[in-house]
Order: structure tokens, then sequence, then C-alpha cells
């Protein structure tokens, strides 16, 4: 557990208003260690260049001022999404990234953007948090880019994890926008992030994927991600009780690897 006051230091370092935001210090720790020779030197100079501009803060620099910069090239060179990520945070912190989705993804004219803070941001780049759900939303919208590219789009179909949501949805709102989705659409598997009890019968499959009790609270929003992957890469359309049965933890590599194709996503429609 990570103390508080490391927490701090961690957000003094980052620039970040609450220690709640900053991410885990061993995970910066390994960031560091795995780009660090046996020598003692890093493996290139751009990576100096961002170990010190994002996690170091100048002896004069007030601690309200962010000191994170923003270089595209270095984080380039280093071919890692989160690294370049953490290189856009000071315009995350001056805005939310706004976002939409095409019609064809959930069946939904987006209305309201799918919006990206920096909070959000920090929580795939700690990748030991809770996701908010517009993490999930844009992870749709990726996994969706799978589904067309496989020509698979009569097969697979993604469900809006918002308007499900019984918090500011009407229980007849919530069947009408999922049955007329399915109606409509005629897609056979349905992948759905939440529900809470909203579908009657219908030829399609409605797949809600549960992550196992035993699991860390904050793994069960990876665990989610990595399953909707899974279907549509391995095409899978059933037996869904016999795949489901697992309740081994993701592994470590997984989930970063999930991060990273997040973070890759994001920074391919931020233009």
């Amino acid at each position: 557990m990570v103390s508080h006051g490391k927490r701090k230091s961690r957000a003094d370092a980052l620039g970040l208003e609450s220690p709640d935001l900053a991410p885990a210090t061993a995970r910066y720790e390994l960031w560091k260690a795995a780009r660090t020779k046996s020598d003692g030197n890093m493996t290139s100079s751009s990576t100096v260049l961002i170990s010190q501009r994002i996690f170091t803060r100048p002896q004069k620099q007030p601690i309200h001022d962010t000191i994170i910069h923003e270089d595209d090239d270095m984080a380039e060179a280093e071919d890692d999404p989160l690294s370049k990520l953490m290189t856009r945070l000071p315009r995350l912190k001056r805005a939310p990234l706004e976002l939409y989705w095409d019609l064809k993804v959930f069946g939904l004219r987006p209305h309201v953007p799918v919006y990206i803070t920096l909070t959000y941001a920090l929580e795939v780049i700690g990748g030991d948090r809770m996701l908010n759900i517009s993490i999930i939303q844009l992870w749709c919208m990726y996994m969706d880019t799978f589904v067309v590219d496989q020509s698979r789009s009569s097969m697979y179909g993604f469900v809006e994890p918002q308007t499900i949501q019984p918090s500011g949805n009407t229980l007849e709102n919530r069947q009408h926008y999922l049955q007329t989705w399915m109606d409509e659409s005629k897609r056979d598997v349905y992948l759905v992030s939440y529900i809470d009890g909203v579908i009657g019968k219908s030829r399609s499959q409605l797949v809600q994927i549960l992550y196992p009790k035993v699991l860390d609270s904050w793994e069960c929003d990876f665990y989610v991600m990595c399953w909707i992957k899974t279907i549509i890469r391995a095409v899978i359309t059933d037996d869904w009780n016999e795949r489901f049965k697992s309740t081994a933890p993701i592994l470590e590599d997984t989930i970063r690897q999930i991060r990273q194709e997040w973070t890759a996503y994001l920074l391919q429609r931020w233009s």
C-alpha cells in the first residue's frame, strides 16, 4: 500500500492537485527500471529527457504549477503509447478531450460526447484503479474497428454502457433502446459491459460479462475489457458459462497490453 506521503510527493512532482491522482510509485519505478541499462545509463537520450521532464520538479518550480512538458517526438521515439499520453496530460488539465462515436457502434446518435479527462487518463496510466465508464465506452469504439476490419459487423454488436445504467435512465427507456437496437441491427451477439435486467426475449444473444468476485474491485473493468477483446478476436459465439467459469486473476502483462491498446486508440483519435 503506497503511503499518503509518497502519494503526495508523486502528486507534487507531477503538478497534480490531489495525491489521489498520482500514479502508483511502484509503476513509476518500473518505468524507469525498464529503461535503465546495467551500467546505470538510460536506453536513449529521449528516455532521459522524458524521465527528467515528467518525473522531476525543478527546485524553484512552484508546486501548483504543472511541470509535465509536451514533446511528442520524445514519446514517439520510445514507441510507448502510455509515455506519449503522459506528455499530453497538460492539455487534459486545461480541458477534457471530446470524442464522438459513429451511429453504427451503439445504434445511438452521440448527443453527448465521450469525455476523456485528466483523471480518466491517469486511471489508465496508473493501471490500479477503477475505471470511469468513458474509458469503457472508448474501448467499445476501438473494438468496433476490429469487428469492421474482420468483416463481422453482422455478428457482433455493442450496447452503449451509459444508456443502460439505472441512474438517469428509466427502465422503459433502457428496454426501448436495447430492443430497438437489437431488432434493427440484427447482430448475432451483443456485448454488454453493464446491465440491470432490462431485456426481454430476442433471437440474438445478449452477453453480459461479469467479473469474478475474487478479483480486486479495480480489476473488474480490465476483466470486462479483456473478455470483449478475446470474444471478438477469437470469434466466440457460444458456450459462455464454460468460458467465463475461470476465477483466475488477470495477468499484469494482459492489463498492461489493454492499457497500451486503449491509449494507442485514444492518441489515434486525438487530432
